[in-house]
């Protein structure tokens, strides 16, 4: 029959374990909602214009980006994201491994250009079927090259960079909201505070034997700041470590700050040394350099583009306070994650 003593403890155990699951992972979305998914951000993004934004690091406007969603007539739904930051500091690329090559190539140069395309592609069902990332580091093409194509519930990644390459496989996770770290998000959809997932994020510009990164988004805070002249209600989005993969901390990754009908306004990552800042262009800005990007989004622009696209951004921009003092007083140094807790500065990896 048994020791009734060990009974009652595997009783107790298993209630313990099902009260926990029940507690974290069941009546959270019950509570707040299902986070943002594929299907979710596609169907709110089907009529949007591309979006523009301006980016900004150590005080200045450095670049722009672009990004534009394409839902195809079999159902099929493609993300498009284009950034070009024209003077990138060699020594801000924190992953030791790229400077250690450009330096000896570039010995001479301090500032480089960078021009990004990437993909990401989305079946009928919502569920993530492949992505690319393309980088042209002053002037080379494809210097770095990224793709990811899943099979199943497994992620296979080709990184390409000079002679250097490697493929990697690692489990994915169903409807996993995959994100380019270097590429802002246009939409999400639906937000609650408390709503909490895990973001599987690549970066061209990581160690290519290492180009993946888990993240935990919690949707933490609701704000106010100040976008295209006035004062915005948002809900500020909070990236870290995610405790499940074994490298949680608690350092900030990154932060997003999404108005009411789901628009992305704003959006800060930890990549380089120092933080970069996405702010979103107006409409009424951007028209003009929508009108200049590529018809063909998987192509790369000619040369001289990026920088032509950012001197009309700068004086489009000069002629109006758009997100130049963006932030409101009381978040002006470091945005608060709610009423009493300051969020910690973001961290590079």
């Amino acid at each position: 029959m048994g020791n009734p003593a060990f009974n009652v403890i595997v009783v107790l155990f298993w209630l313990a374990t099902m009260g926990w699951l029940v507690a974290a992972k069941i009546l959270p979305p019950l509570r707040v909602g299902e986070p943002p998914n594929y299907t979710s951000i596609s169907a709110e993004s089907d009529k949007d214009l591309p979006a523009c934004w301006a980016i900004r690091m150590r005080g200045r406007t450095v670049g722009w980006a672009a990004n534009w969603h394409v839902r195809r007539p079999d159902g099929i739904s493609e993300f498009y994201s284009r950034v070009y930051l024209a003077e990138l500091p060699l020594d801000e690329l924190a992953p030791g491994w790229l400077t250690t090559v450009l330096k000896p190539v570039f010995s001479d140069l301090d500032l480089m250009e960078v021009d990004k395309q990437s993909w990401i592609i989305v079946d009928p069902l919502g569920r993530l079927s492949d992505f690319e990332s393309r980088i042209r580091l002053a002037g080379i093409p494809d210097a770095i090259r990224l793709q990811g194509t899943v099979d199943g519930s497994r992620l296979k990644l080709l990184v390409r960079s000079g002679d250097v390459s490697a493929t990697l496989y690692q489990p994915l996770a169903a409807n996993s909201l995959m994100n380019d770290e270097l590429s802002p998000q246009s939409r999400m959809p639906n937000l609650r505070v408390g709503q909490t997932w895990t973001v599987p994020l690549y970066t061209p510009f990581r160690s290519p034997h290492s180009p993946m990164d888990v993240l935990q988004a919690t949707v933490e805070a609701e704000e106010g700041i100040r976008w295209d002249g006035t004062r915005t209600p948002v809900l500020l989005v909070v990236y870290r470590g995610d405790p499940g993969s074994g490298r949680g901390s608690s350092a900030v990754r990154g932060r997003m700050w999404v108005d009411e009908g789901g628009l992305v306004l704003r959006q800060e990552v930890a990549m380089f040394r120092s933080p970069i800042q996405f702010e979103r262009v107006p409409d009424r800005l951007a028209t003009e350099l929508r009108a200049k990007l590529p018809e063909n989004w998987r192509q790369p622009m000619a040369g001289g583009t990026g920088r032509m696209l950012l001197d009309d951004l700068q004086a489009a921009l000069s002629t109006e306070s758009v997100g130049e003092d963006s932030v409101t007083e009381e978040h002006r140094t470091e945005p608060s994650a709610n009423n009493s807790e300051e969020v910690p500065v973001l961290q590079a990896r």
